[in-house]
């Protein structure tokens, strides 16, 4: 049994004077189960040693047991960024090529994230945001961040264009499990118009619905529009206090605003992706390198310095 897929809490068994039984032994998975092989049997040896103080008065069988492992079925596994620990090399904004602002038409879009965290620590958790850039005065901002707070991992999506975080929620993300985050953007114009903008859903059920919170006017507090560029994605938050646990799986970014059934219909991954329906596709299914593809044949690939130790992961899909 690979070592790296279970643990013992600790390893002093004792078999108290008089007793036939030791204590429990308990052996806990930690989770990934990643490179088991279906129709294989794994073993994990057990076997009782006596302390050579009392070796002449007590015998033992040498005979080893076995806790034993059975994988009886294909095990599907999501590969993807893992920032689990903080570097600043990782923790990063990555620019689409030649440094191209994609223009988001009519402000009509839907971003995507699939995460994987293991578990979640009681401040902010930062896990990355689409980049744009104002086109009234070059700014860069960001387009949608999205954070989970507290240990209890409440989702809030929040900042600038997408504002979800006054929305009323009451949803925790799950840890030990792959989750799609949707963004959705109607188009509406910010500070023209008060309807819903914005709806938010978690693995395809709508969780919080708003309208925009930020205003297009002179000052600097309403400067921004809705979304309308696109030059690249932040991965984290440049702060180690507000790290992620966890691993980053596919990033999409739409041209139209999906419905729930459209949303529902790809939450694992994106069959036919096309250059005509999305303005970028990355399923950081690599595994290895620098680059990060981009899958939607628009060719804006994202990619870290060179030299750049980019830590990759992968946990099975439910």
């Amino acid at each position: 049994m690979p070592e790296n897929i279970y643990r013992i809490p600790y390893d002093n068994f004792v078999i108290a004077a008089g007793q036939t039984e030791s204590n429990t032994l308990t052996v806990e998975f930690t989770g990934s189960l990643y490179g088991l092989q279906k129709g294989t049997t794994y073993l994990l040896p057990i076997a009782a040693v006596i302390d050579e103080t009392i070796a002449d008065k007590v015998y033992c069988s040498d005979v080893a047991h076995y806790i034993a492992l059975d994988v009886d079925r294909e095990l599907i596994y999501t590969p993807g960024l893992s920032m689990q620990n903080y570097s600043s090399a990782m923790y990063r904004t990555l620019s689409i090529p030649n440094n191209e602002v994609v223009t988001i038409e009519g402000n009509t879009h839907t971003f995507e994230m699939r995460i994987f965290c293991y578990g979640w620590h009681s401040g902010t958790n930062y896990i990355g945001t689409w980049r744009g850039q104002d086109t009234n005065n070059n700014e860069a901002f960001s387009g949608c961040e999205v954070r989970v707070t507290g240990e209890e991992g409440n989702s809030n999506i929040g900042n600038r264009q997408c504002d979800l975080t006054l929305a009323s929620q009451g949803k925790t993300i799950s840890t030990g499990t792959w989750h799609t985050i949707s963004i959705t953007c109607d188009g509406t114009q910010t500070g023209q118009r008060q309807e819903v903008a914005y709806r938010y859903y978690l693995d395809g059920e709508l969780i919080a619905e708003a309208a925009p919170t930020k205003r297009f006017g002179p000052t600097s507090s309403q400067r921004f529009q809705v979304g309308y560029t696109l030059t690249g994605f932040q991965f984290g938050y440049a702060s180690s206090g507000y790290y992620f646990n966890g691993l980053i799986g596919e990033i999409r970014m739409w041209k139209d605003c999906l419905t729930q059934e459209e949303i529902s219909s790809h939450l694992r991954t994106v069959e036919n992706p096309s250059k005509d329906e999305m303005y970028a596709y990355w399923k950081l299914d690599e595994g290895e390198g620098t680059t990060l593809k981009d899958s939607s044949g628009n060719g804006r690939d994202l990619t870290f310095p060179e030299g750049t130790e980019v830590a990759w992961g992968a946990e099975l899909e439910d």
